[in-house]
């Protein structure tokens, strides 16, 4: 089992960046203040069930982080 949560700043845009693994599934969360949106709320499409403990799997998360980052 593995559980952790990994908090990050994004320095441009002082976003918070909330990584949380539970039981190997992996949710990605962007903080705007006291606003919690999850990367499923974004694109529908990144069901995070579907996200595991495995490298590829979190190297696409942080890419589709970045992604909305920019979007907003």
């Amino acid at each position: 089992m593995c559980v952790y949560r990994m908090d990050y700043i994004h320095i441009p845009s002082g976003y918070k960046i909330i990584f949380e693994c539970e039981r190997g599934v992996i949710v990605a969360q962007i903080a705007n203040n006291d606003i919690i949106t999850y990367l499923t709320e974004i694109y529908p499409e990144a069901n995070y069930l579907h996200y595991e403990n495995k490298e590829a799997d979190l190297k696409h998360l942080i890419n589709l982080v970045y992604k909305a980052i920019s979007d907003i």
